[in-house]
């Protein structure tokens, strides 16, 4: 599937295009029957093309977070995928959000979040930190242990994390 013309689009030109992409999701958000195409995309081998399909799979599902959702499990295991270039992961990390998770599969998820806080990305650790702080809005046991990681981002994280972190921070008044 990897040789689909809608994949084979994604490979080439210049490293910080994204018109690509954009042009893939729209083609699947008109033809939601390439979602499928477009999701075994993750798995390519050129790092470039595989951030583009999950920067296409991200668009797609902040539209269309049904067409994500059958693929769940598999997108969590691919989003662990250690071939991930660190723009890939952030835009996977944007499309877990689109993402109905259970009690146990938020819980599951909280860890890996929080090991990606020590990433050596700057944007990974923020959309991490954005999650977890999602996750915590809506489980107050959580939010005991997300509102230490937060006053550290605050502290001591990179520029992106601080600004983040304090904007977080404001949602509990601290």
């Amino acid at each position: 599937m990897n040789n689909h013309p809608l994949i084979s689009s994604l490979h080439g030109g210049k490293r910080w295009s994204t018109d690509r992409a954009q042009l893939v999701a729209e083609t699947v958000l008109h033809d939601p029957g390439l979602f499928e195409v477009l999701f075994n995309g993750l798995t390519i081998d050129e790092p470039l093309a595989r951030m583009r399909a999950a920067y296409a799979v991200s668009k797609v599902a902040s539209e269309r977070p049904d067409l994500l959702q059958p693929y769940k499990e598999q997108f969590l295991d691919r989003l662990l995928d250690p071939d991930n270039s660190h723009l890939a992961r952030a835009c996977m990390l944007q499309a877990l959000r689109t993402l109905t998770l259970d009690k146990e599969g938020i819980e599951l998820l909280v860890d890996t979040l929080k090991d990606f806080l020590f990433s050596e990305s700057s944007i990974v650790k923020t959309f991490s930190l954005q999650l977890l702080a999602d996750f915590a809005a809506e489980d107050e046991g959580l939010r005991n242990d997300v509102l230490p990681l937060l006053w550290a981002a605050r502290e001591r994280g990179t520029p992106a994390m601080r600004a983040r972190a304090r904007k977080l921070l404001k949602r509990y008044h601290l």
